[in-house]
C-alpha cells in the first residue's frame, strides 16, 4: 500500500510539475510574442510632432488587437491539453488505491464489504449530539 501510495504521489508531483513548466513556457511565450508584436508596430508607426496624440491612439489599438489575438492562442492552447489522459491517469490511481486497500485490508483479516462502511456513519452519529 506505501509502495503505491508514493507512487501515486510521484505521479501527481511529476503531473503538476509539467503542468508548472507549461504554464511557464506559455508566460514566456505571450511575453515574448507581446515584445516582438510591440516592436513591429512601433516600427509601422511614423512619428510626427503635430500628431502624437492620434500616433498613441494607433499604437494602442494595434496593440490592443494584438493582445486579443494572443489571448485567443493561448485560450486555445489550453483547450487543446488532454484532458482524456488526466482523466485516465486519475482513474488508474484511483483504481490503484482501490487495490491497495483491498489488499491491506485482506492482509489485516478484515472484509471490506458495503454493509460495514453503511455502519460506520451511523456509529459516528450516535457518538454525537442528537440533531
Amino acid at each position: 500500500y506505501d509502495a503505491n501510495l508514493r507512487q501515486a504521489k510521484l505521479v501527481q508531483r511529476e503531473f503538476e510539475d509539467k503542468v508548472r513548466r507549461v504554464e511557464k513556457q506559455l508566460s514566456q511565450v505571450k511575453i515574448k510574442e507581446a515584445q516582438a508584436e510591440a516592436a513591429a508596430a512601433l516600427s509601422n508607426v511614423a512619428f510626427r510632432v503635430g500628431d502624437l496624440g492620434d500616433t498613441m491612439k494607433t499604437v494602442e489599438d494595434i496593440l490592443e488587437k494584438r493582445y486579443e489575438v494572443s489571448a485567443g492562442k493561448a485560450r486555445v492552447a489550453r483547450d487543446m491539453v488532454d484532458m482524456e489522459k488526466v482523466e485516465e491517469k486519475e482513474n488508474e490511481r484511483k483504481a490503484l488505491e482501490q487495490v491497495a486497500l483491498a489488499e491491506f485490508l485482506a492482509s489485516q483479516g478484515i472484509q471490506a464489504s458495503p454493509a460495514s462502511e453503511a455502519q460506520t456513519p451511523a456509529a459516528a452519529k450516535e457518538i454525537g449530539p442528537e440533531q
